[in-house]
């Protein structure tokens, strides 16, 4: 399975793109993935999943702060709710 970390730039990036500019690399994302592993993903286990594993972050995210991780999760999280809204997404 794709890690998202992987496929997003350094957090100082992500923090600085608007919603819609992060939506186009969270779509990306998804579409790398398997019907398979989309089967049960949804806005309620994916803004969870993103710092699950500390061990396998990217070097640019190994040394966040819990407080930056939640502000990384976040920005996801409005960009997925972004395509939602726009229709890309279903609720």
């Amino acid at each position: 399975m794709p890690r998202l970390l992987d496929s997003l730039p350094p957090p100082d990036v992500v923090l600085n793109l608007e919603p819609e500019e992060l939506a186009g690399i969270l779509m990306q994302y998804l579409h790398s993935m398997t019907p398979h592993e989309l089967t049960f993903l949804n806005r309620n286990n994916f803004g969870g999943s993103i710092f699950f594993n500390v061990h396998v972050y990217p070097p640019s995210y190994r040394s966040l702060d819990p407080d930056a991780e939640e502000k990384i999760t976040q920005a996801v999280m409005e960009a997925w709710f972004w395509l939602e809204r726009e229709g890309f997404l279903a609720p």
